[in-house]
């Protein structure tokens, strides 16, 4: 299934981003894990009902 890889490859790595409850930005993300913020909470905008669980990570921004 895999392609076996015989000699290195280079790899570029031109940006950094995400999409995330911390906020829509890799800086937003890193701002709210190292500020010791907790983006999960109760989910209020969406069904919950018949699921083990009424937390989730809601973005709430829409991403730029």
């Amino acid at each position: 299934m895999f392609k076996e890889i015989t000699e290195p490859r280079r790899v570029v790595v031109t940006g950094l981003g995400a999409i995330t409850a911390q906020g829509t930005s890799a800086q937003a993300l890193w701002e709210g894990v190292s500020g010791g913020r907790v983006a999960i909470r109760e989910v209020e905008h969406l069904p919950m009902d018949g699921l083990m669980t009424k937390l989730g990570g809601v973005v709430k921004e829409k991403a730029a």
